[in-house]
């Protein structure tokens, strides 16, 4: 499939004429020759490059398609039903047409005619989007049964009957040339094939199907800025599009999928190297979405869009600029892992030290198989999501905010019940009460289910980090920050079990509550944050600071959260307190002589003989 080389002038009008046929059975009289008119310009803006360069003709063939093609399009807009930018659009045409014969630059005619192609696909109607966002794992499923047999498993034009075809098979994994083509020419492609090459067409395949295969094979090239920033362009292209066309669910599920599919891979490449331009980029396609939500005016969204696409071009130079870098990998590879593993280690380090203090270390190894048994899954979720299917940005932000909400719920109510032991001495009490009944085989179990969610929501993140950020270059910097982030990990866990021995029992028991109520606010920030993007919470933003490592973000919605919870954790403590000052009931001694068994004092040993 997709055997895709330099189009010659007999394959190209071969193609325009499929176009035409395909099209002709469209309701609309004017789609077929707008379809071919927005196909010239596409090839124009593309390969206009190829034919001139500093202002010299380098390849005389490609020069006179050119010219031909230019002459085309103002030919064919003449003769299209008249639409309220028509005249513009003529004038453009002239203007491009022009700027080919005097061998213009080559940036400049493809601006011209990539403007020109997006208002003849406006004016138009041309369907050059899918209806919903694209299903990559769907994608990758059909990529294997009818495409990596001459692409290869890679895309790298290499599979098991590419010998002998001519021409060969495309390079996906070509990022300029990734970079530079449109998925609506590809998706014509899939539709319709190549005449004169083994590239058929596959109009049999739904058309969401045929979208999803048009993106997926544009982000084959490797994980790099072009391949997910390309993506990520051309699916916020699509969603503006569909706004303008009246259509805003589709708009916002293609915003949404710009940012998950496309930005979300090479967030950890970038936060390591410019972390200020990433929270920008996110904030500003944030609001976009909100924008698409409020229906706000056209122009409003079509300036948030320009101010998108500077920061994609500020992203893709610093990206771009450190692609091997060992150094910034290993810096990459350090952080992430610190600022994942950290928040897990503290959960699971309070609980060992807790049960410790507790005396029931009978209950540790239900600790101890819950953080190893997560480490096991992280393992397994590499393995699916390298060799079996693409775990798209969505089911993982939606896995992290549940998991984060969930571990945010236990670990208020076990702050909320460390608080009260620490005061007047409760802890005494409950350490001579029956542990058997406080802590029964059910809520060991809970205790490692905690311990498992705690640590399999950072090693899931962390994995697909990895995954995203992996490069045959840089990978001995991966590996060596990997290597030291878990030395450090290890350093801090030691460091902070031996506080916790020489704590006293009620000062450990105080300031534990504290610090699980902190997390419990930081847990409940991230989780809203990432129901966000994935599109299961609204977002409305406020004037305000973001702070990942605290979880703070500038919406109502995280922020009012995080206040519930701090609020609740305050009253609750407030509540401890005052019941603490309380003078205790008469009958409190006896009641808990009934329902304690009494941990007795060791006794002294007796001597063996002589007097007694």
């Amino acid at each position: 499939m997709f055997a895709i080389t330099t189009i010659v002038r007999p394959a190209l009008i071969a193609w325009v004429a499929l176009l035409a046929c395909a099209a002709s059975a469209a309701s609309s009289p004017a789609v077929a020759p707008a379809a071919q008119t927005w196909q010239l310009l596409d090839y124009i803006a593309v390969d206009y490059a190829n034919a001139v360069r500093d202002g010299a003709v380098v390849n005389a063939v490609e020069y006179a398609e050119m010219r031909e093609f230019s002459a085309t399009v103002r030919s064919q807009l003449a003769q299209l039903p008249d639409r309220p930018s028509r005249a513009r659009m003529l004038a453009a045409a002239q203007a491009l047409q022009t700027r080919i014969d005097t061998r213009a630059d080559a940036t400049a005619v493809a601006g011209d005619a990539s403007a020109l192609a997006h208002e003849v696909l406006v004016a138009y109607g041309l369907d050059a989007g899918p209806a919903v966002a694209p299903d990559l794992d769907r994608a990758a499923t059909l990529y294997a049964q009818h495409c990596a047999v001459c692409h290869g498993r890679n895309g790298a034009g290499d599979g098991p009957a590419a010998t002998g075809l001519e021409p060969p098979p495309t390079d996906f994994t070509d990022a300029q040339r990734a970079a530079q083509r449109n998925p609506f020419a590809r998706y014509q492609a899939i539709t319709l094939g190549f005449s004169g090459t083994s590239m058929a067409g596959y109009a049999q395949l739904s058309d969401a199907d045929r979208w999803a295969l048009a993106y997926y094979v544009g982000n084959l090239a490797p994980k790099s800025s072009v391949a997910g920033l390309a993506l990520a362009r051309s699916l916020l292209d699509d969603s503006l599009d569909a706004y303008r066309a009246g259509d805003g669910a589709r708009a916002r599920s293609l915003a949404l999928a710009a940012y998950l599919d496309g930005v979300e891979p090479v967030e950890p490449m970038l936060a390591a190297r410019d972390r200020p331009l990433l929270q920008a980029l996110e904030a500003a396609m944030a609001r976009f979405r909100q924008q698409i939500e409020g229906a706000v005016a056209e122009a409003e969204l079509a300036l948030q869009h320009q101010h998108i696409a500077a920061l994609f071009d500020q992203a893709d130079a610093v990206l771009r600029g450190s692609g091997s870098d060992v150094a910034a990998a290993f810096l990459s590879s350090f952080t992430i892992l610190l600022r994942e593993g950290l928040e897990a280690l503290l959960i699971v380090i309070g609980m060992i030290a807790f049960l410790r203090k507790a005396q029931r270390r009978d209950v540790l190894p239900y600790v101890h198989a819950g953080w190893i048994g997560a480490l096991l899954a992280g393992a397994l979720t590499w393995w699916v999501a390298t060799y079996l299917i693409s775990i798209s940005g969505a089911s993982r932000e939606i896995t992290e905010g549940l998991s984060a909400l969930f571990a945010a719920v236990v670990l208020l109510s076990v702050g909320i019940w460390m608080h009260q032991k620490s005061l007047a001495g409760r802890w005494q009490a409950y350490l001579q009460a029956s542990m058997s009944a406080a802590m029964t085989r059910r809520s060991a179990w809970f205790v490692f289910l905690l311990a498992f969610v705690a640590v399999y929501r950072e090693v899931f993140e962390t994995i697909l980090f990895f995954a995203a950020m992996w490069s045959e270059q840089n990978s001995d910097g991966i590996l060596a920050g990997l290597a030291a982030g878990s030395v450090a990990l290890a350093v801090v866990a030691w460091w902070l079990l031996r506080i916790s021995k020489r704590l006293p029992i009620a000062r450990f028991f105080g300031l534990s509550s504290l610090l699980i109520a902190v997390l419990a606010v930081v847990l409940v920030g991230k989780g809203v944050a990432a129901l966000q993007e994935a599109g299961w919470i609204a977002q409305n933003f406020v004037d305000a600071p973001r702070v990942d490592w605290i979880g703070v973000y500038p919406t109502w919605q995280s922020l009012l959260a995080q206040l519930a919870v701090a609020v609740l954790a305050w009253t609750a403590f407030s509540a401890n307190a005052r019941a603490s000052r309380m003078p205790q009931r008469a009958n409190e001694p006896r009641q808990l002589q009934r329902t304690a068994v009494p941990i007795p004092p060791r006794q002294p040993d007796r001597p063996r003989g002589g007097l007694r």
